[in-house]
Formats: structure tokens, C-alpha cells, sequence
């Protein structure tokens, strides 16, 4: 079965006695009110798709606020084409590090389709595009209780737990940090001589894991390093904000090690459907 929702997200406050209010999530009961843009996955009996596995009900510690109803959380919009890609917050096997959004980038998805969504977070139409139509890929908004290992997207933060995540570059990572602040992606780009969207593994100019350890740790090589690994992009600022492709300041980010969902205490899964405006070429 589907439970269907309607556009916006809501926590319904819990009497709990003396205390601020608390707020239960039972997301297997069509009357309760988790309420966001999509559908959230579940499965009849005799269904041959397996849901997520998560808890019947979520106690949410956080004040309910109805002005602020995503108050507490993180989430991210993850993609793929099977059940099994929407296991962890990515679909890269090999990928250790993503960002995330807060309560402010939740709450500024509601109301919007879900294309709408991707470009609010950053996607350009040519790369939802290709995902969509190319890839075929499908997308889902993951939305949690604050309190894992989150942590402000600054550059300090991700020198941090990039340290964690890859031990054997920790030194090299946080020796080249201060020098990673201050210029415009741009300059990387044009230091380097080439795009880095072009290169790929294989390519003798490609700075992944197993060829930061194996190089001096250039700013440069930590910089590709950081684009290619740990997806810090065109966009990232080091500011702890994202970054619109008009070059305004967007919502505050965070970074995390990926995490199975299954692990995730609360999380809830959301389908989000993407139709693609008809005015955007064809590949």
C-alpha cells in the first residue's frame, strides 16, 4: 500500500505531563500527520517490496513549533534505481562523506514539485536531466531527528571528519585547509588548467584516495581530492551554507559520515516525483 499525504509536514503535539511538548511521528497510521510533498513507502501484505525498516512510532524530543514543523530535523534527497540504492543516504558504495540540509532547507522544499526541489538544493536542469531521463534514476527525501554525527558543512568540519573517514590523508587534508578557504573554486580550475568535471578515475590527472596518499598533498591535489571523493563541488563555500547557482547564499548545510537507514533512529523515507519541464531539451 501507499500512505498518501498532503503538502506540508507536521508533527502532532503529544501531552507528556509537566515539560515542553513532545511530538510522536506513527507514520503506519494514515490519521497521523507527517505531512510532505510525495508518498511515504509502505508495503501490504503479500507486497513483494520491502520497506525500509524504521520504528511504528518516533518520539521527537524537540518543542513543537506549528511555524517551524521540520524544528529538530536533517534530511537529504538521495537517488537511485532499485530499492537496495536507497539503503544508506547515497547510492555510492564507495562514497563516505554527504551533506545534508536543516530544519530552514526542509521547511523551503515544502510546496515545491519535486524538480523544483532538486534545483532548490542545487541540481541544474541538465544534471537532473540526465539523472532522470539518462540514468533513470528515482528520488527520495530521507528526513531524521537531529543528534548523529551532522555537523556544520565549514571547512574546519570537513578537514575533521574527512581525518576520520580517511585516516591515511588526515595529515595532508588538514596541512592544506587553511589554504583551501580563500580563493574561488574558479582559481582551482584555472591553476590546475583543466575542468575537474572532466577528469575520471584512470586519468593521470585524477586525485582520489588511493592517489592523494600516494602524492606530496598539494593544495591543489587535496582540492581535487575533496571534489572528487567527497563531492565538495562547484558550489561549496566552507561557510556551513549552500551556495545557489546565482551565487546567493542558500540554507545551512551540514556534513555527515553515510549512514544505513535502517540505523537511523526516526528516519522516514518520502517518495519525491520528478516530472521534468517539457521546455528542457532531450537527450
Amino acid at each position: 500500500m501507499q500512505i498518501q499525504f498532503t503538502p506540508s509536514l507536521q508533527y502532532c503535539p503529544v501531552p507528556r505531563g509537566p515539560g515542553p511538548a513532545r511530538a510522536e511521528v506513527a507514520l503506519e497510521q494514515p490519521t497521523e500527520k507527517l505531512i510532505l510533498s510525495g508518498t511515504i513507502a509502505a508495503t501490504a501484505a503479500g507486497s513483494s517490496v520491502a520497506p525500509t525498516p524504521v520504528a511504528a512510532v518516533q518520539t521527537v524530543t524537540t518543542p513543537v513549533d506549528p511555524d517551524r514543523p521540520f524544528a529538530g530535523c536533517v534530511g537529504r534527497l538521495i537517488r537511485g534505481k532499485n530499492e537496495g540504492d536507497f539503503e544508506s543516504l547515497t547510492n555510492d558504495a564507495t562514497r563516505k562523506l554527504v551533506f545534508l540540509m536543516d530544519s530552514q532547507g526542509l521547511e523551503e522544499l515544502e510546496g515545491k514539485s519535486g524538480y523544483q526541489q532538486l534545483i532548490q538544493i542545487g541540481h541544474t536542469p541538465e544534471h537532473i536531466l540526465e539523472e532522470v531521463q539518462s540514468k533513470g534514476n528515482r528520488y527520495k527525501l530521507v528526513v531524521w531527528p537531529r543528534g548523529g554525527p551532522d555537523m556544520s558543512a565549514t571547512w574546519d568540519n570537513v578537514s575533521s571528519l574527512v581525518g576520520q573517514l580517511y585516516p591515511d590523508v588526515a595529515e595532508k587534508v588538514a596541512a592544506r585547509i587553511s589554504e583551501l578557504k580563500s580563493p574561488e573554486f574558479s582559481a582551482w580550475e584555472d591553476k590546475a588548467g583543466y575542468c575537474f568535471a572532466d577528469v575520471r578515475p584512470g586519468d593521470p590527472r585524477y586525485v582520489g584516495y588511493e592517489e592523494l596518499k600516494q602524492r606530496e598533498g598539494s593544495a591543489l591535489e587535496v582540492r581535487e581530492f575533496l571534489y572528487h571523493v567527497c563531492h565538495l563541488r562547484e558550489l561549496y563555500t566552507g561557510d556551513g551554507f549552500t551556495k545557489k547557482a546565482d551565487g546567493s547564499r542558500g540554507v545551512p548545510e551540514y556534513i555527515s559520515p553515510n549512514l544505513k537507514i535502517a540505523d537511523m533512529p526516526g528516519a522516514r523515507v518520502i517518495d519525491v516525483k520528478i516530472d521534468l519541464p517539457a521546455c528542457l531539451p532531450m537527450f
